[in-house]
């Protein structure tokens, strides 16, 4: 990212605004962005608005995970030339992260054709686009992906990806290997294969992968999750309490591994704790059969029949939902009884 513009490491008070701005840029490119962000906040009170020390600002706050933060400082940087691809760049990573896939393409359409970003800018786009059902812009920025970066991890990650949508694991596998291979430490790879694995039930196999995601990234909640799910369907239920309790720890709204921890508290006989987990896991998502379902479980081991039935009454009212969705996906190949 361009770390050399106008900006600066931490001073005093009495700090000149260039004198801020180049401790924030030492502290930025020492690997300290929490003491970089005071510096560059320094820096904006003695010169408001300026879109390079925003540029910085937003820079840090990317740096620190505090995505939604970076966007306002960032915006205001694509008024700064030498910084304004670096910032549309990094909006685009952040409205893509917090999957507002509109948003997103509307910043990476501005750096697509830009060289150091262009690989990950056409990645990003093909995703956004093919998730909110562009097919024709998905497909025109995954050719465009093909044809400029033919040895591209990303576009073999994207390979994988669609063939897995199909069912053909096999070929998905194939060229989730072959973007291994090209970039080991591509994020998210190591856990595709793991999750193929898993739902052909090869769980010995997708154990590996999912350990492999989690040396590229320690706090992914979901490969935490599923590790807990192996770990229930051995009968080790400990270890499945650990993991479950990773992934909240990397993602503490996260409803699967709620439902899941509350539903190994309810087989541990913990049932006070299995209700305040579940109940929690419902509050975040009303529709997850699973979290109702051990709601369910928990009551009638209190004896709370009446609760339970109306726990379970909700788990009937969306699968029939799920059902009716699904017969409506297929239309008339569905014959009516």
């Amino acid at each position: 990212m361009a770390l050399s513009l106008q900006v600066p490491l931490l001073g005093d008070q009495r700090a000149t605004v260039p004198e801020l701005a180049r401790r924030g840029a030492e502290a930025l490119q020492g690997g300290r962005p929490a003491e970089a962000l005071q510096w560059f906040r320094q820096a904006l009170e003695g010169r408001p608005g300026d879109p390079a020390l925003a540029f910085n600002l937003g820079l840090a706050l990317f740096r620190m995970g505090r995505l939604e933060e970076a966007l306002e400082p960032l915006g205001h940087a694509v008024a700064h030339a030498p910084s304004a691809a670096d910032a549309r760049f990094l909006r685009g990573i952040a409205y893509f992260q917090k999957a507002d896939y509109i948003q997103a393409a509307l910043e990476l359409e501005k750096v697509r054709g830009h060289g150091r970003f262009g690989e990950q800018a056409l990645y990003m786009l093909t995703e956004s686009y093919r998730l909110t059902g562009e097919v024709a812009a998905a497909e025109t920025a995954f050719l465009e992906l093909e044809r400029r970066f033919p040895n591209s991890a990303l576009y073999r990650k994207l390979l994988g990806t669609a063939y897995e949508a199909e069912g053909s694991y096999a070929k998905a596998l194939r060229e989730f290997r072959a973007a291994i291979r090209i970039d080991a430490g591509l994020p998210e790879v190591n856990f595709a294969i793991g999750f193929v694995h898993f739902k052909r039930r090869e769980h010995d196999q997708a154990a590996i992968w999912f350990r492999r995601e989690l040396e590229v990234q320690p706090c992914h909640a979901k490969a935490h999750y599923y590790l807990a799910e192996i770990s229930v369907s051995g009968g080790d239920l400990p270890v499945a309490e650990e993991r479950y309790l990773q992934a909240l720890s990397c993602d503490e709204s996260y409803a699967s591994a709620l439902a899941g921890l509350g539903a190994v508290n309810t087989r541990q006989r913990r049932y006070d704790e299995a209700l305040q987990v579940l109940r929690r896991a419902v509050e975040i998502d009303p529709e997850h059969a699973e979290a109702h379902y051990s709601l369910a479980q928990a009551l009638l081991r209190l004896g709370r029949r009446e609760d339970a039935e109306a726990a379970l009454a909700k788990v009937r009212a969306i699968h029939a939902v799920q059902h009716q969705t699904a017969r409506e996906a297929v239309g008339s190949t569905i014959p009516e009884r």
